[in-house]
């Protein structure tokens, strides 16, 4: 996997989280409090991925905080 391929990964993997927080109808706020991730860390993972990237304990913690499986939050686009 090249270094383009892991940044879109980052940027997919971001989006997904995004997506989640907004289905299950939290802010960005909401989803850092039932999460236990500071809020600051995570805008900053959710605007700047390819520098900040989630790592797997987070993606749990999102998964728990909105409902939506692990897999779904690192579900890669499909070409």
């Amino acid at each position: 996997m090249s270094s383009m391929d892991i940044t879109r990964y980052a940027e997919q993997v971001a989006d997904n989280v995004a997506q989640a927080i907004e289905k299950a109808g939290l802010t960005k706020a909401g989803a850092a409090t039932r999460s236990g991730i500071p809020r600051t860390t995570l805008i900053r993972q959710l605007e700047h991925p390819d520098a900040y990237p989630f790592n797997v304990r987070q993606l749990a913690q999102l998964s728990i905080a909105t409902g939506a499986p692990v897999t779904k939050l690192m579900k890669p686009i499909r070409h």
